[in-house]
């Protein structure tokens, strides 16, 4: 069973769309997707931000870095 949960957990990282920060993106509903990946991860909330940040990209990287 764990192979089955590791492959489909890579097939979902794969294909989860980066946060850019455009107009285009709803960031809460971003935020909905990214967390119920996360929750499918069972990742500890301490460690959901600094995995985020991977799911970035252009001008939402830029203001993440910025803020830090």
């Amino acid at each position: 069973m764990d192979r089955v949960n590791t492959l489909l957990l890579e097939k979902v990282l794969k294909n989860l769309s980066k946060f850019s920060g455009t107009t285009q993106q709803r960031v809460n509903d971003w935020l909905l997707t990214i967390n119920q990946v996360f929750d499918a991860c069972e990742l500890p909330e301490q460690q959901r931000r600094k995995w985020a940040i991977g799911f970035l990209s252009d001008e939402a990287v830029q203001q993440t870095t910025n803020q830090i």
